[in-house]
């Protein structure tokens, strides 16, 4: 049975410290039986971070037009889809939700409202401003709890940052979702918000993990049962748009919706 204490030495271990700014992607079945379960996992996490440093969490929601009209993301109720310590996190009194209708954030600490305030329902997921473009000149960090380099957000602001040629192909058109935020007002209305550079699939970022690795730039260890990941978001960052402005098919599977619209120079489901 892990306890707070034990997951706190396991981060310290890590060399996460009063202060750091850490995003966290996270899963609890990965890290074992714990006392009091994922309120516990956050607790240990705030502890060690402080109130000087930040914790952020993915609260997403893809929260997209279907056809059939589902309903519209709500930032006090939607719940996130990110796991279950995403979702707690992010219901706490003093965690603050950045407003993107498809792709929250949850934030705690001294940098909260800096960074959730500029992630509005109408800026890229992972546009300039926003809170994971935001990361690197922060000297943050990305915490992998028990999942691989497909959770790494950041990988997008690499995409957006490199200027990639998928930018503006909605890659979703075959699952029967359409460009557009749904997002509910408090009169019960759905607004239909226009979305630029809708993040794809991150079925190929695993990629990144053996130059990452090759480049000292990856800490591995143990946070309870679960294997982690530990990187600094700034050199993270600078080696996936040099890979991608090496190769800008980098991060793609040929099975990838927008892999096969170029090939086949189709224009259907641009933004």
């Amino acid at each position: 049975m892990h306890t707070r204490v034990s997951l706190i030495d396991d981060l310290h271990s890590l060399g996460i410290h009063a202060g750091d700014v850490l995003v966290v992607h996270s899963s609890m079945k990965s890290i074992g039986a714990v006392d009091g379960g994922a309120h516990t996992v956050i607790d240990a996490l705030m502890e060690t971070v402080t109130p000087r440093g930040t914790l952020l969490m993915p609260s997403f929601t893809y929260s997209l037009k279907t056809n059939d009209l589902s309903e519209g993301f709500d930032r006090e109720n939607t719940p996130s889809v990110t796991g279950v310590i995403s979702e707690l996190f992010r219901q706490r009194s003093d965690v603050i939700r950045s407003e993107h209708p498809t792709h929250s954030i949850a934030a705690w600490g001294a940098s909260a409202q800096r960074l959730a305030s500029g992630h509005r329902e109408d800026s890229a997921a992972f546009g300039a401003g926003t809170p994971f473009d935001m990361l690197p000149e922060l000297n943050g960090y990305i915490l992998h709890i028990g999942v691989d380099l497909r959770s790494s957000s950041l990988i997008h602001v690499g995409e957006m940052r490199a200027h990639i040629w998928y930018a503006d192909i909605f890659p979703f058109s075959n699952e029967g979702l359409q460009p557009w935020a749904l997002v509910k007002r408090a009169n019960g209305n759905v607004d239909e918000i226009p979305q630029t550079f809708v993040p794809g699939s991150s079925n190929g970022f695993n990629a990144f993990e053996l130059p990452l690795k090759k480049r000292g730039l990856i800490t591995y260890g143990k946070i309870g049962n679960a294997s982690v990941r530990l990187l600094a978001a700034r050199p993270f960052l600078e080696t996936v748009i040099e890979l991608l402005e090496e190769d800008p098919d980098y991060a793609l599977l040929p099975s990838d919706e927008r892999f096969v619209l170029r090939d086949y120079c189709c224009t259907v489901g641009h933004v």
